[in-house]
């Protein structure tokens, strides 16, 4: 309830993780979609991927920017 838009005010950082926890809820609570979460993760491992988020630092998000800026001119 921490983040619940309702008691938030439909603040933008509240929204986006309460939609974070809920799309992780949904996939843990059904044994299906936990299951092909889980091989997916295994998977990446295995393969050397790194699992998680990148680091957002002022440089990524600029970096970022810039990539999106130059397909977009495609």
């Amino acid at each position: 309830m921490l983040y619940h838009p309702d008691k938030n005010n439909d603040e933008p950082y509240a929204l986006a993780r309460f939609t974070e926890i809920k799309e992780a809820y949904e996939i843990l609570s059904n044994p299906y979609k936990k299951n092909l979460y889980l091989q997916e993760r295994w998977l990446q491992k295995a393969s050397g991927q790194t699992i998680g988020e990148e680091l957002v630092t002022a440089p990524s998000v600029l970096v970022k920017c810039l990539e999106l800026n130059k397909q977009n001119a495609r």
